[in-house]
């Protein structure tokens, strides 16, 4: 007497079993390619962000004859608030058709004052990378795109002589920077790059009773005894036996906030030190394979290795060092 054989649609269990065991192989085979081919789409919709930015700094210079500040402010009566302070995406808000976003701020007043609150819970997606995921809604809005504030490097050999008073050297370094003020060439130059903002860590951060070491990326760590440069880059590189003062999320608010530096290449730590912000490691990042986008300050836009050559990786970070780069100079 034959054994009972069990049929699903006309086929037998070991059949079915056979089937869904390929169709598993087939997914476990596809599903790299598919995720690989969302990154490529995601990492070309970050380029054409930094691109329209591009634009928009150019149309903003020829309005203006210099690229907007890095920081700016509004005079206000005497026991006021101060105003702002705001930073250049505010400024290149009616350039990237945000002029509605841009109305709606009163720069009169403080960033975190009432009549602000709106405008500044939002993340303009002209400054978000889709790689980096959309921050989370609440609290002040973010951003993925960074500034650049130069190369990092302290003015003088003797870096205990670097302070926040000294003025870095980039396309973002101070005041309003005019075109002819890089003397390397704006092609040669790097305007903004990525930072991951970090928005998934709001919640974390929020919840945490100590500044022990946390693995994850989107943070700024504000070190302590960091009176020279050195100093400063050497806890950086070893975070796990470093005394931490503070942890920032890298990409909140969007209207204000650090510059980056080209300190250290793309995907290293990003630390602040007593040296000031623009001597410090704030340092490029993103959810990309192993690389920035780097926008130029001509407005051209170039994928960025995390293993680029750490002088030359300074050298475009500022935009009067007259250093060599592609061995043109």
């Amino acid at each position: 007497m034959r054994p009972n054989r069990v049929q699903i649609g006309g086929l037998t269990l070991l059949e079915v079993i056979v089937v869904v065991a390929l169709i598993a192989i087939l997914v476990a085979l596809l599903l790299p390619a598919v995720q690989k081919s969302r990154e490529a789409a995601r990492r070309t919709a970050c380029s054409n962000r930094l691109k329209q930015i591009g634009l928009a700094l150019h149309s903003y210079a020829s309005t203006n004859e210099s690229f907007p500040p890095p920081v700016f402010v509004d005079l206000v009566r005497a026991g006021k608030l101060p105003a702002g302070p705001w930073n250049q995406n505010v400024a290149l808000l009616p350039y990237v058709a945000e002029r509605q976003l841009y109305n709606s701020l009163n720069l009169a007043l403080f960033w975190k004052a009432d009549a602000n609150t709106t405008a500044g819970f939002l993340s303009p997606s002209v400054f978000l990378c889709p790689s980096d995921g959309n921050p989370p809604g609440g609290v002040y809005g973010m951003a993925s795109f960074k500034s650049c504030a130069g190369s990092g490097k302290c003015p003088s050999e003797d870096d205990r002589s670097c302070t926040p008073n000294h003025f870095s050297d980039g396309l973002f370094a101070n005041g309003g920077i005019k075109l002819g003020d890089c003397v390397d060439g704006l092609s040669n130059t790097s305007a903004f790059s990525e930072q991951i903002h970090g928005g998934n860590l709001r919640e974390t951060l929020r919840n945490m009773l100590d500044f022990s070491f946390h693995p994850a990326d989107g943070l700024t760590y504000g070190l302590q005894d960091t009176s020279t440069q050195q100093l400063l880059l050497k806890q950086c590189s070893d975070l796990r036996s470093t005394t931490r003062i503070s942890l920032n999320l890298n990409g909140e608010p969007w209207h204000g906030g650090f510059r980056y530096t080209h300190l250290l290449a793309p995907g290293n730590p990003s630390c602040l030190g007593s040296v000031g912000s623009g001597f410090s490691p704030i340092t490029a990042s993103s959810r990309h394979i192993e690389g920035v986008n780097l926008l130029f300050g001509d407005g051209h836009v170039r994928f960025v290795s995390n293993d680029v050559d750490t002088n030359l990786w300074r050298a475009l970070g500022s935009r009067n060092g007259a250093e060599s780069i592609d061995g043109r100079r």
